[in-house]
């Protein structure tokens, strides 16, 4: 008996890929692209590199040029259009300690999802700019209450080869 699940354990494996929970047509065709066709071929995709995004920093005590977390409330958002097809999202956050200034360009999605008010996990790369602490964004997630599902923040982060229209948060979720 031991055998017959074995054997059909190892039939999985070699399954398409298509038939893992949360990938379907389209997500496969991208993953193929990357020599991904099976099960057994998703698990031998390893990562190339991990970050260590487990520790949040007090928004006082970021340094400039390091990638850091940070934790806060969304006081401002702003949306700046410089020029012509290039936007910047700017948020100012704060925690208890201090306020730093979040930057994204040209995610315009991001000027639809953030509130004022809204508990915020950022993960980038801190610099001073014409006197402000800023932090350039990498990844964040709106804290909603369910924080012990994420699988990009708060946590050791693995980042994986890619291909277009295929992201690290996609291949993490598979």
């Amino acid at each position: 008996m031991k055998m017959t699940s074995e054997i059909s354990g190892v039939s999985h494996l070699t399954s398409s890929v298509r038939y893992a929970k949360g990938v379907g047509e389209a997500k496969a065709r991208l993953l193929k692209r990357l020599g991904i066709e099976t099960i057994l071929d998703l698990l031998w995709h390893f990562p190339t590199h991990y970050e260590d995004r487990s520790s949040i920093t007090p928004i006082a005590r970021v340094l400039p040029g390091k990638k850091q977390v940070i934790q806060g409330r969304l006081i401002v958002v702003s949306r700046l259009t410089p020029r012509r097809n290039f936007t910047i999202i700017k948020a100012a956050v704060k925690d208890e300690t201090s306020v730093i200034y979040a930057i994204w360009y040209n995610q315009d999605y991001v000027w639809q999802v953030l509130r004022k008010g809204a508990e915020i996990l950022i993960s980038g790369k801190v610099q001073w700019n014409l006197g402000e602490k800023q932090i350039n964004v990498e990844e964040f997630e709106l804290l909603t209450g369910s924080e012990e599902d994420s699988i990009n923040l708060r946590r050791i982060v693995p980042f994986y080869p890619l291909t277009q229209g295929l992201s690290h948060r996609m291949l993490r979720r598979i």
